[in-house]
């Protein structure tokens, strides 16, 4: 081996090696373990040293976002029914959740079907203001959440009312004569429907939206 000073300008291609396998080495660690997929991976990975592509992860997030928000209107209590009267302006009010299955457990059935399409129906007086509202502007809004939870999740579409006797009947229940004295064929007793057309929601540090489709009577 031929071994000369430094001083002469001469470095010996040991060295050489020693710095390019070090910074091999240096690469390795910075990249960490996606620097061995391809390059279109490597761009399509939405999470560092992930080999998932950004369009599976969102995917994912989608379905389980739309998960959340399916159970969110099967366990809330109460709805929130913004309509716009005939001047107009907006109106919000409570309303119950006949889908909650907790608090309605006999009406479970009728929903058994429609997770996919998040069909809702509502009762309440033909004589009220929603009822006046909704004959002149029936599209809507319909707003669940749970605060204490950092969940909420909003409904649109255009809400029917519904004169058909089995469903209404379907839907009565024991205490309602509070409601409806005549039973439930007063002619004050009246059913909405709602196949929302789409979701918009906040879940604790995101909010999501998605298009609903599928109607199924």
């Amino acid at each position: 081996m031929v071994k000369k000073n430094l001083s002469s300008g001469f470095i010996p291609f040991e060295c050489y090696l020693v710095v390019w396998n070090c910074a091999r080495v240096a690469v390795h660690h910075t990249r960490g373990s996606n620097a061995k997929l391809p390059r279109e991976e490597r761009l399509n990975s939405s999470v560092p040293n992930s080999p998932i592509p950004n369009y599976q992860v969102a995917a994912v997030k989608a379905k389980e976002d739309k998960q959340m928000a399916l159970e969110l209107v099967d366990t809330s209590k109460v709805a929130y029914l913004a309509t716009v009267d005939a001047e107009g302006f907006p109106q919000i009010r409570a309303i119950f959740n006949a889908r909650s299955k907790e608090h309605y457990p006999k009406l479970a059935p009728l929903f058994k079907s429609h997770s996919a399409d998040f069909m809702l129906y509502f009762t309440t007086n033909t004589s009220s203001s929603k009822v006046a509202d909704l004959r002149v502007h029936p599209d809507v809004a319909i707003y669940f959440c749970k605060p204490e939870e950092s969940r909420g999740l909003m409904l649109s579409g255009r809400m029917e009312l519904i004169d058909d006797p089995r469903i209404k009947k379907s839907l009565w229940l024991e205490g309602m004569e509070r409601y409806y004295p005549a039973g439930c064929t007063d002619p004050d007793y009246t059913v909405l429907r709602l196949f929302p057309r789409m979701g918009r929601g906040w879940n604790q540090d995101h909010t999501y939206e998605f298009v609903i489709g599928g109607r199924r009577e």
